[in-house]
């Protein structure tokens, strides 16, 4: 099967249409398997490049040594709950999420002036979750790398 010619990067417009549907995004993330995109609508999608039937609409022009990103990495003790997880971390229009291993999960905060809060917010965030998902018995441990 071949890969696809181009793969997009954050900031990218692009379209997808889908049984005649037209819908167009911003592209968060993006690997040679997927795409993580930001819908106008306001929803998030992580779609797989080989049958994601997307089109590139505007390329961002922005250098990327422009952009400012953190990258964090977690760790799952209940590989069942990385898809759970990373759906609600796909809520939050400033992160982008996408599992790299069987208990792991990479996660893109995004547009950040201040290299603490966001890590801060996203620790924040992940204990909120554990806490109502798990009554706090702690299943998500950053990994430093």
């Amino acid at each position: 099967m071949a890969g696809p010619q181009y793969i997009p990067s954050r900031g990218d417009r692009i379209e997808q249409t889908r049984l005649g549907i037209r819908r167009t995004g911003t592209v968060w993330y993006a690997d040679q398997l997927q795409l993580l995109v930001k819908w106008d609508e306001g929803g998030s999608s992580s779609l797989r490049l080989d049958a994601a039937g997307v089109r590139i609409l505007e390329r961002d022009s922005t250098p990327a040594s422009a952009k400012v990103s953190q990258v964090a990495r977690l760790r799952v003790r209940d590989p069942e709950l990385v898809p759970e997880l990373i759906a609600f971390l796909h809520s939050r229009s400033d992160l982008g999420a996408a599992r790299v291993g069987k208990d792991e999960v990479e996660v893109s905060l995004h547009d950040s002036d201040n290299e603490a809060s966001p890590r801060l917010e996203l620790d924040l965030l992940v204990r909120a979750w554990e806490q109502v998902r798990s009554k706090g018995r702690g299943v998500v441990e950053f990994i430093d790398e």
